[in-house]
């Protein structure tokens, strides 16, 4: 899954987060790439629709905070990503 937003930033950049996140900061530009979905989804089958919504508003607001400038490779930041995803693979269950 990839997402395209707008960006202002002085150097491009590569942020790599868990889950196979991968944010591309650039100047103009931002881009973000990950297997988060599979986390979501049970083994052997295609993801929901369910399912790719939670990926995509998860992988959109770590764009978002990239975006204003946010260090998404803090601790604090990866602990409440980390956390988030268990809340919602535990809902899925």
């Amino acid at each position: 899954m990839s997402v395209t937003a707008q960006l202002i930033s002085e150097e491009p950049k590569t942020l790599h987060l868990p889950y196979g996140i991968a944010l591309q900061v650039g100047d103009g530009y931002s881009s973000i790439s990950s297997s988060l979905v599979c986390q979501f989804v049970g083994e052997g089958r295609s993801p929901s629709d369910q399912e790719m919504a939670y990926a995509d508003a998860i992988e959109s607001f770590l764009l978002a905070l990239a975006s204003e400038g946010v260090d998404v490779q803090s601790d604090a930041v990866t602990s409440a990503l980390h956390g988030a995803v268990s809340s919602i693979a535990s809902q899925l269950d």
